[in-house]
């Protein structure tokens, strides 16, 4: 590598730090598919600190000519000696957002660093990463493939305050897709309050989660509380006028709307056996969507709403209960311009995935293993990468030179020991996939085993072939798939 830019001094928070550009030398190119200018960060801090890795995307908005920068990979430079242990530790439990190389001042400064030494260092964190098994939502942009027309379709909408739904099944990519959207927002200046149902209101009474609400908006605009109300005033029935008043306060001078995108939606939706006790009966969800949908309407310009999940009951079912009382959301989602539903990867969406991703770690996948695992993983994204963690891993414990192109020959040995041992793991991903198919049917899927008894009474309830069908014509599962074929008949048995 050469020094291509010498860089400045940068200031994140209170902290300063100094990183320059290098440029990735023609082995380094083969070796790691790197291709792009690497930003080298040096933090003299005794102790790492966590936010030494956001400096990269800092400089990232620094440099003007963004093409030419390497956003998936980062040099750290620490005067943390412990610094490769620290990095391990926190990376093992977090997000892929970079590609993390570090190195210490001492070892740099010890004249035992050769070009030898800096390709075994970006080995270590490449060829032994298993950079396909991230199983957490997709925080950078480097990392989502395909749907980026959804995005930006998605985000177009929120820009005119129209609210959206988006929906698949699980492990599909929902809240990847949901950060993707905020973060083109936010690029743009377009706040956006980001809320976890399941975590966050589940547990909670509507008269709660509107002050929970409140508080998130508040936290984003950064707003003083000292005008709005006290939580003591959304224990109360009149927790609405409460709720519009602060709204009314925090959003008065909003030149745009602010958009409020809800994850895993089925936690707070009525007849959902998953929700909280009072949102499934139906009491909380009518009074909190009533009230905000209501603010919505008196002022058309100030709220966006993103809605995400697998059950897209809250936009199709017209009244609820035995009263028939109308759903304050009935109709209200507009789709995408490709549909509501996530669908799944192409073939071309396959092989930029797996290619980026594997070119870093040493491998180059044949033609025409995209399709043979677009195919064979019905197009599920998650599917897709288990399937090549195994890959990763099959080349790793064979000890095979890298870098290396997987084979027709490769591929079909993975896959059949991958089949063989996806009782657990992708039975587990199945089985999840069809729960999603149960909620639309209401059955009660509280057993995590993989049982007869569940699989036939999704099998016979009314309703459930329909849905059962539409996800095989969805996600393709046909007899020649060998993965789903061999996990439905195992999930029969």
């Amino acid at each position: 590598m050469y020094v291509t830019n010498g860089g400045e001094q940068i200031t994140v928070g209170k902290s300063v730090y100094r990183y320059i550009l290098v440029k990735p030398t023609q082995d380094f190119t083969v070796m790691f598919n790197m291709i792009r200018e690497v930003p080298v960060i040096f933090s003299d801090y005794i102790s790492f600190e966590p936010r030494s890795l956001d400096v990269a995307s800092e400089v990232a908005n620094l440099v003007k000519a963004k093409l030419r920068l390497d956003r998936s990979c980062q040099i750290l430079i620490s005067n943390d000696s412990n610094i490769e242990v620290r990095i391990t530790e926190l990376l093992k439990d977090s997000n892929l957002n970079s590609i993390v190389i570090p190195f210490s001042y001492r070892e740099m400064l010890s004249g035992d660093v050769t070009a030898d030494k800096i390709k075994e260092r970006f080995r270590k964190y490449l060829f032994d990463a298993d950079l396909f098994s991230v199983s957490k939502p997709i925080h950078n942009d480097v990392f989502f493939f395909g749907r980026r027309d959804y995005a930006w379709d998605i985000a177009d909408k929120c820009k005119r305050a129209s609210h959206c739904g988006i929906f698949g099944l699980r492990r599909s990519g929902k809240t990847s897709m949901l950060l993707a959207v905020q973060r083109i927002l936010e690029q743009e200046k377009y706040p956006v309050v980001f809320i976890p149902c399941q975590s966050e209101l589940m547990s909670l009474n509507w008269m709660e989660a509107l002050y929970q609400l409140i508080r998130d908006i508040q936290k984003v605009l950064k707003c003083k509380g000292t005008h709005l109300h006290k939580g003591i005033e959304y224990k109360k029935e009149s927790s609405n006028i409460a709720f519009i008043d602060d709204l009314n306060i925090m959003l008065e001078e909003q030149l745009k709307p602010i958009v409020l995108m809800f994850d895993e939606i089925e936690a707070i939706t009525f007849g959902v056996t998953s929700s909280g006790i009072s949102w499934r009966e139906g009491d909380s969800y009518i009074q909190f969507w009533n009230i905000l949908r209501g603010y919505c309407t008196q002022h058309p310009s100030r709220l966006a709403i993103v809605i995400a999940g697998t059950n897209p009951m809250i936009n199709e079912i017209s009244a609820l209960g035995e009263n028939q009382i109308p759903n304050p959301m009935f109709g209200q989602l507009a789709v995408s311009n490709q549909g509501a539903y996530l669908k799944p990867f192409d073939v071309e969406s396959t092989k930029v995935m797996i290619n980026t991703l594997g070119g870093y770690m040493g491998m180059k996948f044949a033609d025409n293993i995209a399709a043979a695992l677009t195919d064979n993983c019905g197009g599920h994204p998650y599917l897709i990468r288990l399937l090549c963690g195994q890959i990763s891993k099959y080349v790793r414990d064979k000890k095979l030179q890298r870098p290396i192109t997987i084979s027709k020959g490769i591929y079909e040995k993975v896959l059949s020991e991958f089949e063989k041992g996806s009782d657990v793991r992708v039975c587990g991903i199945i089985l999840q996939i069809i729960r999603g198919l149960a909620m639309l049917v209401n059955l009660d899927f509280s057993s995590p085993a993989v049982n007869r008894r569940s699989w036939t009474l999704l099998r016979n309830t009314e309703g459930a072939l329909e849905a059962l069908t539409n996800f095989a014509r969805f996600y393709d599962i046909t007899q020649n798939s060998r993965i789903k074929t061999t996990i439905f008949i195992r999930l029969q048995t």
